[in-house]
């Protein structure tokens, strides 16, 4: 009888062991204006937006691009920011990473999600699994 109960316990902790998920690190999305030589800074200051849960993540690798769909009271946000700021550079980071850096030409509406172009000097699978982890997927 110890046995069993010995058996099961060992089973149930490694259950919740192998549930248990690492917290992912939060996207920030900064803005920043364009430098004379055309160079987007990457701000010190506050982020615009920080995002520490995603509604889903999908990869390409082909293109080197990740889909992320932000959740309904992020995707407001993220929509009034991109509306607002016209002409400015939106740099999405992750930890220590600049995932991408663009510059707002339009209001950018998040119903599908957004793309984030992964440069080369990202490692692309490692950042994708990071994204994962902020996924509710």
């Amino acid at each position: 009888m110890r046995a069993l109960q010995f058996s099961v316990i060992c089973g149930f902790m490694l259950l919740l062991a192998g549930c248990s998920r690492e917290p992912g690190v939060p996207l920030s999305f900064h803005l920043s204006d364009l430098e004379p030589s055309g160079i987007a800074t990457v701000p010190t200051n506050t982020a615009a937006l920080v995002v520490s849960q995603v509604d889903m993540v999908a990869p390409d690798a082909a293109e080197r691009k990740i889909t992320v769909k932000l959740l309904s009271a992020d995707a407001g946000v993220f929509e009034k920011l991109t509306t607002d700021n016209f002409g400015k550079t939106l740099i999405v980071i992750q930890g220590t990473n600049v995932l991408s850096a663009a510059r707002i030409l339009q209001p950018i509406p998040v119903q599908a999600g957004v793309i984030l172009p992964i440069g080369t000097n990202v490692d692309f699978e490692h950042t994708y699994r990071e994204l994962l982890k902020l996924s509710r997927q």
